[in-house]
C-alpha cells in the first residue's frame, strides 16, 4: 500500500519509487529491489483504469482518522467524468454526496487549476492532451481520474 498523494508529489519532482520484495527461488530467499520513475508508475496506474480511492486526513487528528476511515466497509460510490474525452465542459457523475474540490493537474502532477463546490467545470482553454483530475467529496474521500482533452 502507498500514499497516492505522495506518489503525485514524487512524480512532480521526477523522483523514483523503489519497492522491495522477498522472493523464494529454489529454496533460497533473496531480496529484490524494483525501482520505477514515479511519473511512469502514476501514468501506468491511471492508464490501467484503476479507480484510486484515498483518504484525506485532518492534520489535527492524524493517523487515527486515517486508520478509522480506511477500515470502513461501505466504500462510497466512485465518480466518473462525463464526457471523457471532452472538448469543453465536464460533469462529475456517480457520487451520492457533493464535490468540495476538483484539482486539475498535468501528467507530471503539477496543479493547473482548481474548482470548488461544483460538479461541473470547463477546460475549453486547455491544450489537447491528458490530465489528472483529483476529486474530493464532502466526506473527504479523494479520487484520481484521467481526463482526455480533445
Amino acid at each position: 500500500m502507498f500514499d497516492i498523494a505522495e506518489l503525485v508529489r514524487l512524480a512532480s519532482n521526477n523522483q523514483t519509487n523503489c519497492f522491495y520484495a522477498i522472493v523464494c527461488n529454489d529454496n533460497i530467499l533473496c531480496k529484490i529491489k524494483i525501482c520505477i520513475n514515479s511519473l511512469e508508475l502514476l501514468s501506468m496506474i491511471i492508464s490501467s483504469g484503476i479507480q484510486i480511492n484515498a483518504v484525506d486526513t485532518d492534520e489535527t487528528e492524524g493517523k487515527e482518522t486515517e486508520t478509522k476511515s480506511m477500515k470502513q466497509t461501505n466504500l462510497p460510490s466512485s465518480p466518473v467524468l462525463i464526457p471523457n474525452p471532452v472538448v469543453d465542459e465536464v460533469n462529475v457523475e456517480g457520487l451520492k454526496v457533493g464535490v468540495t474540490q476538483i484539482l486539475i493537474m498535468d501528467m507530471q502532477g503539477k496543479p493547473i487549476t482548481e474548482f470548488e463546490n461544483t460538479k461541473t467545470f470547463s477546460i475549453s482553454s486547455f491544450a489537447k492532451g491528458s490530465y489528472i483530475v483529483r476529486i474530493k467529496d464532502e466526506n473527504n474521500n479523494i479520487w484520481y481520474l484521467k481526463l482526455i482533452k480533445q
